[in-house]
């Protein structure tokens, strides 16, 4: 399959964003090399299984379980040009979330390597790590959260007096309400006309507010 002109490079990549490791491996002879993991519980065993055999590079590995943690099966891309294969599939298909931060690290990586890679070798002779070092001390300083400037929120907007109750809109087709009768019947007609919404698209939750004894949450349900 021809992954270029399939919806699944698309699929592929949103599932990197989720669930994809890239990463710079240090081996015990002080050697880094790049790779890349996407690692399942085993009981979603076929999606990996289904990337291996669509890709037609990289390879399947089974981890047994350990401690708390359940068995898990692991998609993994480690020689260079395996990771050339999958940088072709995710220029075209671009990450969305911060991996792509991580992405680009990465990438970066691979070509350094690559260059070491086609270097005469000499026996005795090291190879000069210091910018792999450097891009895996960036790829993992990366990785800590930080917090948001600013919390993306959807504006609220003020309490609306419909029928003795005040109703406001909170979210996207979220209503809220505060001093509300049981919403049937007119009032729920009143909402639908206020909101500009069909009125057999409402919904009322009966039992209350969490905050406020006997107001009434109110949705619109397309």
């Amino acid at each position: 399959m021809d992954v270029k002109t399939t919806a699944f490079g698309n699929w592929f990549a949103g599932f990197v964003d989720g669930e994809g490791c890239f990463y710079i491996n240090r081996s015990t002879r002080d050697t880094y090399t790049p790779g890349f993991k996407l690692q399942l519980r085993e009981d979603d065993a076929e999606i990996i299984v289904t990337i291996r055999q669509t890709l037609g590079f990289g390879s399947v590995c089974y981890h047994s379980k350990r401690g708390k943690t359940n068995p898990s099966v692991s998609y993994n891309v480690k020689s260079l040009p395996n990771c050339q294969a999958l940088i072709n599939l995710l220029d075209l298909h671009v990450l969305r979330s911060k991996k792509l931060r991580d992405y680009l690290v990465w990438r970066e990586a691979v070509a350094c390597a690559q260059q070491l890679g086609q270097l005469p070798h000499v026996n005795g002779q090291r190879y000069d790590w210091s910018r792999l070092i450097e891009l895996k001390q960036t790829l993992e300083s990366g990785r800590k959260y930080q917090p948001p400037a600013e919390k993306h929120r959807f504006p609220v907007e003020p309490y609306r007096r419909i029928q003795g109750s005040f109703i406001r809109k909170i979210g996207t087709d979220q209503y809220e309400g505060v001093r509300a009768r049981v919403a049937k019947g007119e009032t729920m007609a009143a909402i639908a006309r206020e909101f500009g919404v069909l009125p057999g698209y409402i919904s009322t939750i009966i039992h209350g507010h969490k905050r406020r004894k006997g107001s009434v949450a109110v949705s619109c349900e397309p």
